[in-house]
């Protein structure tokens, strides 16, 4: 049985997130954690061999559980979340020893392909670059403005998220009407086309490659 720790704030985007678990990942046990302190008291019981981590929580930054995890099992798979990540701030977190870097809004898809491989021992793990037992990540700094643009895709996310999950309940219900099934996917691809072009003028309206938003 896989244990994935997922560690998410946005409830709409969670439980998107969540359910997209259950059904596309085999052998796998959720542990939905809305907080750094909720996930702290799942690390008390749980080895996770997968962290799904958003960066920016109600109650701190996601990234301050990196340590913690890799001490828990230091072959967990950590995969960082965000809407306000630049190629330096991705390189920071890798730095920290996260092996997967997912920018919002990302595609359900391409999270299930991580984990997938994750579970068929198809990435190559590599042990935490950055402290020791007990140790603190450095944490890096975000201003106002980038956590404002964290919590507008992370809106977003939830919008793509959900629509994906629908497209999955509309092919299943409507296996014997394609024109309908394919009509109605069509207008769905559309409405997340115009959801991904939006978050592509958001992040440059921020600076694009200058800031991490």
């Amino acid at each position: 049985m896989t244990k994935i720790l997922l560690v998410e704030d946005n409830e709409i985007l969670a439980e998107c997130t969540e359910i997209n678990l259950e059904r596309n990942i085999q052998e796998a046990k959720i542990y939905l954690a809305r907080t750094i302190s909720m996930a702290g008291e799942f690390l008390e019981v749980i080895r996770p061999d997968v962290a799904i981590l958003d960066c920016n929580l109600s109650d701190g930054d996601g990234l301050s559980l990196v340590n913690p995890i890799l001490e828990k099992n230091p072959l967990c798979h950590l995969i960082v979340t965000s809407g306000m990540l630049s190629p330096n701030y991705e390189e920071q977190i890798r730095d920290m020893g996260v092996h997967s870097v997912l920018v919002k809004p990302f595609e359900l898809a391409e999270l299930n392909q991580i984990i997938s491989q994750r579970i068929s021992n198809q990435v190559v793990l590599g042990e935490s670059r950055f402290g020791t037992a007990g140790g603190i990540s450095p944490l890096i700094k975000v201003t106002e403005a980038e956590r404002v643009t964290h919590g507008i895709m992370n809106k977003l996310s939830s919008l793509m998220t959900g629509l994906r999950l629908l497209q999955l309940e509309i092919d299943e219900d409507l296996q014997g009407v394609p024109e309908s099934k394919q009509a109605i996917g069509a207008n769905i691809e559309r409405m997340i086309g115009v959801i991904k072009e939006t978050s592509l003028t958001i992040r440059n309206s921020f600076g694009g490659d200058n800031g991490r938003a």
